[in-house]
């Protein structure tokens, strides 16, 4: 476990205006309200083949993280700029699923570091799961493991984004999915 640098209150976000940006109603090193922050650091974890580079080209608008197919080896950072603010999206290598300790230490690593490069640390961890499989307790559990990688507070500031291929819920709703499934259920409380 590391020193997460999730250091974002977790009700609002606050910066010191001389680091980051000026107002004409602030001071510099008064704090002001995440509306008036320009940028939104996040980090993209999950499985191998989950749709982490997807949801990252999704989020920036355009393809600026590998294709399909195409296996992510080392965190990577990408930047642009989403409804006039500037959005930076780090891209993560996946795990296969098995608990964390089984994952090669290269991966580990690499989730680990791609907390660096979203300094001074991310503000949303988003943990991507694909329905397209039954989700066992050993799938669960490396979820929560590769989570806890960043640090005690990395739950503070994760969502669950559920990645649907191929059209595999058409006889259900995402609720639906979640409800029926008490290891998805325990993921997301």
């Amino acid at each position: 476990m590391i020193n997460s640098g999730f250091n974002m209150d977790s009700e609002e976000v606050m910066v010191e205006m001389g680091k980051t940006g000026s107002s004409s109603d602030s001071q510099p090193g008064q704090a002001v309200p995440h509306s008036v922050v320009s940028g939104l650091r996040i980090i993209l974890i999950g499985e191998r083949e989950a749709g982490k580079s997807a949801v990252g080209n999704a989020i920036l608008g355009r393809g600026m993280f590998d294709a399909v197919g195409v296996r992510t080896r080392e965190a990577i950072k990408r930047q642009g700029e989403v409804a006039e603010r500037q959005v930076t999206v780090v891209d993560t290598p996946g795990w296969e699923w098995f608990p964390s300790r089984g994952s090669s230490l290269g991966v580990r690593r690499e989730i680990v570091r791609g907390v660096s490069l979203c300094q001074p640390g991310p503000h949303a961890v988003l943990l991507v799961v694909p329905l397209s499989f039954s989700f066992t307790r050993r799938e669960r559990q490396a979820a929560e493991e590769h989570v806890e990688l960043l640090g005690e507070r990395a739950w503070a500031h994760t969502v669950v984004l559920f990645m649907v291929k191929g059209g595999r819920l058409k006889d259900a709703t995402l609720e639906e999915e979640v409800e029926e499934s008490e290891e998805l259920q325990g993921l997301v409380e």
